[in-house]
């Protein structure tokens, strides 16, 4: 098996990545939206979540950071948003991560915005992650 280099991650391992980070600090509202079939679209999936307070959104973005460099040693190529934690956002280039304290999230409406790709919400249940 080649070792894959950096930059040559697959999009899909970096989604599963942010979505396990978000799972262990406890995120809210997990929900991944597929945009690849969209026209022109920006990323490959949008990964949205929900913290309760700031220093858990800061949380959230760390432990995300920490899940990806662990399993794809990968840092995010834009962060954003951490001087005020009350929307922060981790670019990986192909996967765009989003973490927003719950009134910035309806006020941006991001599921909307995105309507056309294809949701799925992340349940958390005996420990194991179930999409719909």
């Amino acid at each position: 098996m080649a070792k894959v280099k950096r930059g040559q991650n697959n999009s899909e391992d970096i989604r599963d990545s942010i979505v396990e980070g978000m799972v262990e600090k406890k995120a809210e509202n997990i929900v991944v939206i597929d945009i690849r079939k969209l026209f022109n679209p920006l990323a490959d999936f949008l990964v949205i979540c929900s913290a309760t307070s700031e220093r858990h959104a800061e949380a959230v973005s760390e432990e995300i950071e920490k899940m990806v460099f662990k399993n794809q040693n990968e840092n995010p190529w834009v962060s954003e948003g951490k001087d005020l934690n009350e929307w922060i956002i981790l670019d990986y280039i192909n996967v765009v991560s989003h973490i927003f304290l719950e009134e910035k999230r309806e006020h941006f409406a991001l599921e909307e915005l995105w309507g056309d790709g294809l949701l799925t919400k992340i349940e958390i249940g005996n420990s194991k992650l179930i999409t719909d």
